[in-house]
C-alpha cells in the first residue's frame, strides 16, 4: 500500500506525512483517534521508501488491558516467537528508558512495553512486514557508502 492509500483509507484522522528524526528515508503519520478497545488511541502508520510496512498502537496501560491483550494474541497467534528475559521485563518497571517486547506470529506482531525518562510506562502493538527491518538496514547501508 501507498501513503497516499493509507492516509485515504478513513481508519483514523491522519496528520500529514512527517520524516523520522531518526532515518531520512522513513515516514510516519500519526492519528490520535484511532479506536483500540472501545477507546481513541494514538497510532502511526509507517512507510519507508513511500511503502506502508508498519502500524503502532499505544494501548491503554492497565494492567486488566495488558493482560487481556497478551491472551488475545497468544490466543490468534499462538505462543511467542520472541520473549525478552525476565531481567528485561522487570526493567522497564524499575527502571527509566527501558523497553521489552515480545513478538508474535514470526516477530511480525509485537507488543512492547516502553519506560521513559521519568518511568512513565507505554504499552505499544506493533504490526509489521518482515521486510520493515531488511530496508532499514539496506537504506542505512547505502547512506553509509559514501561515508566509508
Amino acid at each position: 500500500m501507498t501513503a497516499e492509500q493509507v492516509l485515504n483509507s478513513k481508519i483514523c484522522t491522519f496528520q500529514s506525512l512527517m520524516k523520522s528524526d531518526d532515518y531520512e528515508f522513513v515516514e510516519f503519520a500519526a492519528c490520535t483517534d484511532f479506536q483500540f478497545g472501545g477507546e481513541s488511541v494514538l497510532a502511526a502508520a509507517y512507510f519507508v521508501n513511500g511503502e506502508f510496512l508498519r502500524f503502532g498502537i499505544n494501548v491503554r496501560a492497565t494492567a486488566d488491558m495488558v493482560q487481556s491483550l497478551m491472551k488475545s494474541l497468544m490466543n490468534k497467534y499462538g505462543a511467542p516467537s520472541t520473549m525478552p528475559s525476565e531481567d528485561e521485563l522487570n526493567a522497564v518497571d524499575t527502571l527509566p528508558n527501558r523497553v521489552a517486547f515480545i513478538g508474535f506470529d514470526k516477530d511480525t506482531v509485537f507488543l512492547g512495553f516502553e519506560s521513559d525518562e521519568n518511568y512513565s510506562q507505554t504499552v505499544v502493538l506493533i504490526y509489521t512486514s518482515p521486510k520493515y527491518e531488511l530496508l532499514l538496514i539496506s537504506n542505512q547501508e547505502r547512506v553509509l557508502e559514501s561515508d566509508i
